[in-house]
């Protein structure tokens, strides 16, 4: 029979994956298909269902689909010539459970649904817009650094550390949250003021749904961390933001610890009849939620930087 090595699993969503492997001896007779095959029994076989990756020796890889979300399942490959199938080692591999959202980069996500509408449990940290356009990382903290036109980032990492975006998410600029409907993965979109009116609305109020969002404890927020329940699964981290400090006219990493600042686009509350781009701040020392307005910045506009939540269209 065929020595066939069963290959990683990767790709892993709710309801695919993908696997493969190599043939590496046809056992003297012509290998006439290939493939994995898979199962929640330990022990999967060409009885289970399957995949067919071609013929002969050499590498392939498979396309696992059919699965089911939240599930445990063992795969191993296989080959088939006159003398039988040969198989490769198994593996076990679980699906994502039905309240994990994946972006285009692979990073997942937990959601949560709050009241009538399903949020990201987490802040996005994407690189890339869902049509697969690479992002530009970077930060300026000086205006008089370059002209305008020349500030060609789209997001950045609190303090220029990597290791922020992964904890807290990446900090996107306001033009390219106002821009475009692609940030977020297909299917979702940055949480709009309406929606944020709608959330704090479900939670009881602005004097209270701070504290109902934020994450418990002080491993990351400051003392006193006042109203700290996150009762409903939104885990609000204190990462700051980037934003002009207006007294010397610059942009600053600021707020780490003792504050979270979303994007809440479409706010309309202190000039009517236009739109302007919203966000809403939880703070370590109250359990109210705030809200601010770009005008606040507007001799540094197209440059804030904040955290995004998105929200199933």
């Amino acid at each position: 029979m065929p020595t066939v090595v069963t290959g990683s699993i990767t790709d892993i969503l709710q309801t695919s994956a993908m696997g493969g492997g190599e043939v590496t001896d046809d056992g003297g007779s012509d290998v006439t298909v290939r493939g994995v095959c898979w199962s929640t029994w330990s022990e999967p076989n060409d009885q289970h269902a399957w995949t067919e990756d071609g013929s002969g020796v050499g590498s392939f890889t498979s396309d696992i689909n059919g699965l089911e979300a939240g599930t445990t399942y063992y795969l191993r490959a296989y080959a088939k010539n006159t003398a039988g199938t040969g198989y490769g080692e198994i593996f076990s591999f679980s699906t994502l459970d039905e309240s994990s959202l994946v972006d285009i980069d692979g990073n997942v996500y937990q959601t949560v649904q709050i009241g009538d509408q399903a949020w990201m449990a987490e802040n996005l940290k994407v690189t890339r817009l869902n049509d697969g356009t690479q992002l530009t990382m970077g930060a300026y903290t000086d205006p008089s650094e370059s002209p305008f036109e020349e500030r060609v980032y789209q997001y950045v990492c609190y303090d220029l550390q990597e290791s922020n975006c992964e904890t807290y998410g990446a900090l996107y600029r306001d033009d390219l949250v106002m821009q475009t409907n692609k940030l977020c993965p297909a299917g979702w979109h940055i949480s709009t003021n309406v929606e944020w009116d709608r959330l704090i609305a479900h939670l009881g109020g602005d004097a209270v749904a701070g504290g109902k969002l934020k994450q418990e404890g002080y491993e990351l927020w400051n003392t006193p961390n006042t109203g700290a329940s996150d009762e409903v699964g939104f885990e609000a981290l204190p990462g700051g933001a980037f934003v002009m400090n207006v007294a010397t006219v610059t942009l600053e990493f600021r707020y780490m610890h003792t504050q979270s600042w979303f994007w809440s686009p479409g706010g309309t509350e202190f000039y009517s009849g236009a739109d302007y781009e919203a966000a809403r701040v939880l703070n370590h020392d109250s359990g109210d939620i705030r809200r601010f307005n770009s005008y606040i910045y507007q001799s540094m506009e197209n440059q804030n930087s904040l955290y995004v939540r998105c929200v199933r269209d």
